[in-house]
């Protein structure tokens, strides 16, 4: 993989690729279409868990007689709601179905069971009182990971139907998440060499298996890829995504410091989906988490957006430049406007260098940046949060390759914008 590979040709080669084709400021501004779905999409998802107001005020004109000719000879002698004129009739045949199909009791104990089954999918529900308890750590790592997997293998992984993706996309994140636990584990640092074919606590037999579930992921999305390639006749310069790119640029022959074209494809697609899914869920949980126990500073971002962008549309990339923040042991956004709002974090200034430096540096700064902005700015502006009990979250670190929070946000969240914007 591109970030366990020592300097050489390999290295250099598919670090040039990844950077030219996915990460850099153009592709990434080609690909900005695929960020603003999957945030939207994501943020519907959020606000379908509310449940449906339910109109049981029927006191509306309702829609008047205009098929005479079509009423008459219909099946049923023209007494279906559909033709029925104006009258008590009417309000009756259309209440019933109101109140016992749309009413917020018999929405409730249907579609809220399973938010899957709604069919309006963010319809007209309540914007005001009704709260939802939500695990948003979830709801990130279910973001970032279907975000780069678009990117990567041109598949979705945000809504799902049941089955097909689901299936694969639950295993798949099951699967990096064991790999990034198992990167931690400590078990062979001193082996020794006599006992080393025992798997005492059962290590090696979890990563093979680890191992097999992501390869069995990766191998199909390249399956699939070149199975469409010889449907379709397939010509240059149509890619749709990164794995796509790889098999224009690399032919069945191609190695590259000795590994096969397929090897190189998967282990590349591997590493691009490890970091930039993993690593962003982490930043991002901790920004939420930080702000969720930072209630002035989280008042003021939503205060600021209201400012800037207002409630009446949602908040766009082209909006971030006018969304500004200024000790590292004190959480203050405000220093970034002041005595340090010209700190680089790209590696210039070792201070601070969230993303490395030199030649191992990350190469998908640009992207990281761009999803946290769009992503919390959305969450913010769209929603309200509050804690159970309102109490303080534990900001215990776990164990892992990277900086994990130990446990899952879980809050409370309310819509603060009107019913109709979360119609996307």
């Amino acid at each position: 993989m591109l970030f366990l590979a020592s300097y050489g040709d390999y290295w250099r080669k598919i670090r040039k690729i990844v950077i030219n084709e996915v990460l850099s400021s153009s592709k990434l501004e080609k690909l900005r279409d695929v960020r603003v779905s999957e945030v939207k999409t994501s943020i519907k998802d959020l606000y379908s868990l509310f449940p449906i107001t339910g109109d049981q005020n029927l006191d509306f004109p309702v829609t008047a007689d205009h098929f005479p000719v079509t009423r008459d000879n219909f099946p049923v002698g023209g007494d279906d709601i559909s033709f029925i004129v104006d009258g008590d009739d009417v309000i009756k045949q259309k209440k019933q179905p109101l109140t016992e199909i749309q009413g917020k009791d018999s929405y409730n104990k249907v579609f809220l069971s399973d938010p899957s089954l709604d069919p309006t999918h963010g319809g007209s529900f309540s914007a005001k009182g009704d709260k939802v308890k939500v695990n948003i750590t979830n709801w990130i790592e279910k973001l970032t990971l279907s975000l780069i997997v678009k990117k990567i293998a041109g598949k979705s992984y945000g809504r799902v139907k049941k089955g097909g993706n689901e299936k694969e996309a639950e295993r798949f994140k099951k699967a990096l998440k064991d790999f990034m636990s198992i990167g931690f584990v400590l078990w062979d640092a001193f082996p020794i060499p006599l006992f080393k074919w025992i798997d005492f606590q059962g290590h090696v037999k979890f990563m093979k298996r680890t191992f097999k579930d992501i390869d069995f992921v990766l191998q199909s999305w390249l399956d699939e890829h070149v199975k469409k390639r010889e449907r379709v006749n397939f010509v240059e310069g149509n890619e749709e995504d990164f794995i796509d790119v790889m098999l224009s640029m690399m032919s069945n022959e191609d190695f590259v410091d000795g590994y096969s074209r397929e090897t190189t494809i998967k282990a590349t697609a591997l590493s691009m989906v490890l970091v930039a899914s993993d690593t962003t869920a982490i930043h991002l949980n901790w920004v939420m988490a930080t702000l969720l126990n930072h209630r002035d500073a989280m008042k003021k971002v939503q205060d600021e957006l209201d400012t800037n962008v207002g409630r009446n549309r949602w908040v766009e990339e082209s909006d971030v430049k006018d969304l500004i923040w200024s000790n590292p042991d004190t959480f203050d956004p405000e220093r970034f406007l002041t005595s340090q709002a010209g700190v680089d974090v790209r590696g210039h200034q070792y201070e601070f260098i969230p993303f490395g430096s030199g030649r191992r540096s990350c190469p998908g700064i640009t992207y990281a940046t761009q999803v946290t902005h769009f992503a919390i700015a959305h969450l913010l502006q769209g929603f309200d949060f509050s804690t159970p009990s309102d109490e303080p979250l534990d900001m215990k670190e776990g164990l892992g390759v990277t900086m994990r929070k130990a446990d899952p946000i879980e809050v409370f969240i309310t819509p603060r914008l009107p019913s109709v914007l979360y119609k996307f």
